[in-house]
């Protein structure tokens, strides 16, 4: 009669037991164990017809929708992670919205504190503007969309969906495949 080894399946579910026995229940991986903090701030800039909208945000979505209106509004939902409801609170309170307005462009860009490991920034927009407007936006995490607009509308997101509706002019919305 041969003797019976453990098969690796038997030696790695004794491994994952073992670690979460022995290791304690104060498990923490990234976004386990945060908490989290969310703030709403509205900001409004003139913004003529037939100008640029120019919008970034590293996570989150971003939705612009076209009006009757010669203003752009933009309201941000800041969402912070951190350790701590202290420190997720504090960071999503650190985080401020910018509207610069040059050269026929309104340039939206959040000015964040610096993060250290396990900390992290989600602000997605929601933006409504003249209906002839040509749109730059882009999302490295996070979905797209534009809706009743008239202008050249561009942009790119790296992970998240594109919606694309009531455009009367060239668009260019992309996906990124960010792991190629």
């Amino acid at each position: 009669m041969r003797p019976r080894y453990p098969q690796l399946n038997e030696v790695i579910g004794l491994f994952i037991l073992s670690f979460f026995t022995f290791g304690g229940c104060d498990l923490s991986i990234d976004g386990i164990n945060q908490a989290q903090s969310q703030r709403t701030i509205s900001r409004q800039a003139p913004c003529a017809p037939v100008s640029t909208l120019d919008v970034a945000t590293e996570s989150g979505s971003i939705t612009i929708t076209g009006t009757d209106s010669n203003e752009c509004s933009v309201t941000a939902r800041i969402v912070a992670y951190a350790p701590t409801e202290e420190e997720a609170q504090e960071l999503a309170e650190q985080t401020e919205i910018k509207l610069d307005s040059t050269d026929n462009t309104v340039k939206i860009r959040a000015d964040k504190p610096h993060l250290s490991t396990n900390r992290s920034i989600a602000i997605s927009y929601e933006i409504t503007g003249p209906r002839r407007l040509n749109v730059l936006c882009q999302s490295d995490f996070g979905s797209l969309s534009t809706i009743d607009l008239q202008g050249n509308i561009k942009g790119k997101t790296s992970s998240g969906s594109i919606k694309a509706a009531q455009i009367d002019g060239p668009v260019d919305l992309v996906v990124h495949d960010c792991c190629v």
